[in-house]
């Protein structure tokens, strides 16, 4: 046995216990394990301390060296050379405590339970953090680490953090890799990617914009044996993963990009988090156990309410109060505020000194145009019970705003040969990145967010994030580098990570009942822990275009849960092509406001569906004229949307349904001729929809 992959040798294992009764978590929350699944357990994975985490109260493990012999720890570093496999790890600590998210009564019940060890090295003076995080209903193993120089001269010199370096694959097999595109403003947004396995696969963002170019998510499949593992990685800025295969499984190397660097004394920094998901059948199957978790544990995990089912924006965009307002009044009259949730202000509402909105900076209003601020536009949309959205984009300010300036040695400018230089002599309107390594410039952000919340009553803080980090973060380490006189590649993008979602965890603090909306020039930045703190309202900024919307919703669905985007012609193929959570509208007459008022019934009655299980029914068709099915439902109910982007007809076979129970199944443009009664069997059997034209033909079901 590969004795380095054995703590992830649990995850597999974890497969065996799909029986086994699980107690009380807040009494004694664990796994209990007959003598059978105990003696495949050991077999499969020599226990080290943190699995054995997982499993510390059943009464069948007696032996307390599973929890004091620290020889296998989850992550991979070199220090000075070194591999950290190879160093002695010392426990000296843990801690656990149970969580408690969203705390509605409709979900109290929902809880965590999250343990800390603590390790020191003999070798040399650093200590490593591991978190392990575990779910009452779900079984999915979830780490962080976090690396402390306890010194007060500099560490070592410590390169290569790997989150993850293990043999998560244990069987032989054909084994296919599910992954994903990111969102990068183009008709593939959110293409998925499928290959069978052979030698080395890689994918990576560099950019520093985590989920741009792909998404750090991925579904092993073993397609011989029908099992496979979920494998995600946490992070916020730029990573790699590679996936290996090998005569006997697949091995698997992920962590942030690039690291060589040397800790000041007392400093930290993070591994990505991972999370690992073991599951039974084929992928969808244990895609859509992932998309339960992902809804029931994760989605806006820490604020104290869930977020509601749909989301309607009424989105103006008129550039003076005035406007705004006659706006909002032709929404009152034609009786449209009923089917709206929010009063969004877009960009421009700050005073840009007479250039467009990206001059971003001066986070105070216009006077000339909004002579009264924005609480008239706050208090117009509370007085319809709708709430008031509003739009900033803190991290990327300009040279000769008042945000520049209140920050001037704590933002980072680049010249042009992409070297940092002194941020106070570039030319006004030069693009700036407010250093979120820099807590002190967090600070500053928090309690500006917090002001402009409250004095314009803001319920929904709808950030965006429209340049790419990664060269600042790297022209920063260079500076560094040079100033200490030792390596700090990977250092500004660790940290400024960890300042990133500092932000959302003090706002909500402030503000625990506000949503967040995390956009950054679409879904660029849209990582595992974002989705906990904030929802997704713009995708892709490639919006508009009716096939790619269709596209986007058949990839991104596998991953993301929660998901917005726009009408373009509020068209019925228009409605039904932009399916989403979250949806932006407008209108500009009376005409204009009737049609909206339909499609947002029709866009309501859709997107009830989309927090079940989701099955893509076809091939994926990208920009070729082929068809495209889906289906979102639960056993219950739900729909089959299918796409025509020409005349033609498609031959589906539904999923998730029971085989042996009536449903009532009908034509939704056409329910009184085309409904009858057919079993579950006969359904999933399979369905023919026809169409002669462009257009998308919704079949929905019901148990009866």
């Amino acid at each position: 046995m590969n004795m380095r992959g054995s703590f992830l040798s649990a995850v597999l294992a974890m497969t065996v216990l799909s029986g086994c009764r699980k107690v009380d978590p807040v009494n004694d929350w664990i796994y209990q394990l007959d003598d059978n699944q105990l003696a495949v357990l050991k077999y499969l994975c020599p226990l080290s301390p943190l699995q054995s985490l997982i499993y510390r109260r059943s009464p069948y493990i007696k032996d307390d060296q599973f929890l004091r012999d620290p020889k296998f720890l989850p992550v991979h570093f070199l220090v000075d050379g070194k591999s950290s496999d190879d160093l002695t790890w010392v426990e000296s600590g843990r801690e656990g405590a149970l969580h408690n998210d969203h705390q509605d009564k409709a979900t109290a019940n929902q809880t965590r339970w999250i343990d800390c060890v603590f390790y020191s090295c003999q070798e040399f003076p650093l200590r490593l953090e591991v978190t392990l995080t575990r779910y009452r209903e779900y079984s999915v193993i979830e780490y962080d680490a976090v690396l402390t120089n306890k010194q007060d001269g500099q560490s070592p010199r410590i390169q290569n953090l790997q989150a993850i370096d293990e043999t998560i694959g244990h069987q032989a097999g054909a084994y296919v890799l599910h992954a994903v595109r990111g969102s990068m403003c183009s008709f593939t947004d959110f293409e998925p990617l499928c290959q069978r396995l052979n030698g080395t696969t890689s994918y990576a963002v560099t950019n520093g914009k985590c989920t741009s170019d792909y998404m750090p998510c991925f579904n092993l499949e073993n397609a011989t044996v029908g099992t496979g593992i979920i494998a995600v990685l946490n992070w916020q800025g730029n990573w790699k993963v590679d996936f290996t295969k090998e005569a006997d499984g697949v091995r698997m190397t992920g962590g942030q990009y690039q690291t060589d660097f040397v800790l000041q004394p007392h400093e930290s920094v993070r591994f990505p988090g991972v999370v690992l998901m073991p599951y039974k059948g084929d992928w969808l199957d244990g895609q859509n156990e992932y998309r339960r978790w992902l809804i029931k544990e994760n989605l806006c995990r820490y604020q104290w309410i869930d977020i509601p089912p749909t989301n309607a924006l009424i989105c103006p965009d008129a550039p003076t109060e005035a406007g705004d307002l006659a706006a909002f009044e032709l929404y009152k009259k034609t009786g449209v505020t009923k089917l709206l949730d929010k009063f969004n202000k877009d960009a421009g509402w700050y005073d840009t000194e007479g250039h467009d909105w990206p001059f971003t900076g001066n986070w105070f209003v216009k006077k000339e145009n909004y002579p009264n601020g924005l609480k008239p536009l706050s208090d117009a949309a509370h007085g319809e019970n709708l709430q008031f959205a509003l739009w900033l984009e803190p991290e990327r300010i300009v040279a000769g705003t008042k945000a520049a300036k209140d920050l001037a040695g704590k933002v980072i400018a680049l010249g042009a040969d992409g070297k940092a230089v002194d941020d106070t002599q570039v030319p006004v309107g030069t693009t700036l990145l407010v250093n979120y390594a820099d807590p002190s410039a967090v600070d500053y952000v928090v309690d500006m967010l917090d002001k402009v919340i409250t004095e314009h009553g803001v319920d929904q803080y709808r950030q965006d994030f429209n340049m790419f980090p990664g060269p600042y973060w790297a022209a920063w380490d260079a500076k560094e580098a040079e100033q200490l006189g030792c390596p700090r590649t990977g250092i500004t993008e660790n940290h400024y990570t960890e300042g990133y979602l500092r932000v959302f965890s003090e706002l909500l603090k402030r503000h625990p009942n506000m949503f967040i909306d995390a956009c950054a020039s679409g879904g660029m930045r849209y990582d595992l822990e974002t989705l906990r703190y904030a929802f997704l309202h713009t995708r892709s900024d490639f919006w508009a275009d009716i096939e790619s919307a269709q596209c986007q919703t058949f990839g991104c669905a596998s991953w993301i849960p929660y998901w917005g985007t726009g009408f373009t012609n509020l068209s019925l193929y228009d409605v039904r092509s932009h399916i989403g959570n979250s949806i932006g509208v407008g209108a500009s007459d009376e005409a204009g406001a009737a049609k909206l008022e339909e499609a947002l019934i029709e866009w309501r009655s859709l997107a009830k569906y989309l927090q079940d299980d989701y099955y893509p029914l076809t091939a994926y068709a990208g920009k070729s004229r082929n068809l495209m099915a889906m289906q979102f439902g639960k056993a219950e109910e739900g729909m089959i949307i299918a796409y025509f982007r020409e005349d033609g007809s498609v031959h589906v076979m539904p999923r998730g349904l029971i085989p042996e129970r009536k449903y009532q199944i009908w034509n939704r443009d056409k329910q009184e001729e085309t409904l009858r009664e057919m079993s579950g069997a006969e359904i999933m059997g399979g369905l023919t929809i026809e169409s002669k034209a462009a257009t998308a033909i919704i079949m929905q079901y019901k148990l009866k």
